[in-house]
């Protein structure tokens, strides 16, 4: 996969990726072990990428797995599941989808940022030197600092999304 690829793709693609730009229409399934790389998709279902040095702009996900670092990852709609495993990169998601069903991240030295929560959301968010903003009437069952971390879990109303995470020295911002 060198060069600047542009496809729509019905089946799973598969491959390993190093030091290329890819344009993508349509994906159903991608699986990647990439490096150096820049994509741009329109939209897909499943996405599995463990990569480093990588930019990845997405239109609409439904599931994204994804494990990097020194990786940025900007999804303008995510409709069900996002699992982000990342050192030394930002995760953006524009929207996210009124049926999403589970969020999860462990990040260091990163920024998580959901700009519009269409649903309410539970929530179990750790942070070690960061902070932690969420969506307004968000109620605390924990609201803990102790030093430079903090904890906080609870709930919106109509709670139907689950938010969990772990952020060390990159902020957790979840707007609604």
């Amino acid at each position: 996969m060198n060069g600047i690829a542009t496809d729509i793709i019905d089946s799973c693609k598969k491959g390993d990726s190093k030091y290329s730009d890819h344009r993508y229409g349509k994906i159903q399934n991608l699986t990647l072990d990439s490096g150096y790389d820049d994509f741009v998709i329109e939209s897909l279902s499943r996405l599995k990428n463990s990569g480093k040095y990588d930019d990845f702009k997405i239109g609409t996900a439904n599931e994204i797995l994804f494990d990097s670092k020194y990786s940025d990852i900007e999804i303008k709609n995510l409709l069900d599941k996002g699992a982000f495993y990342t050192k030394y990169g930002d995760i953006e998601i524009g929207n996210l989808g009124e049926r999403a069903s589970e969020v999860k991240f462990d990040m260091s030295y990163s920024d998580f940022i959901i700009r519009k929560v269409n649903n309410g959301i539970q929530f179990d968010i750790e942070a070690d030197y960061s902070d932690i903003v969420l969506p307004s009437g968000t109620e605390h069952t924990l609201n803990d600092k102790d030093g430079n971390s903090l904890h906080k879990k609870g709930h919106s109303n109509n709670a139907q999304t689950i938010i969990r995470g772990v952020s060390r020295f990159g902020d957790v911002i979840i707007r609604d």
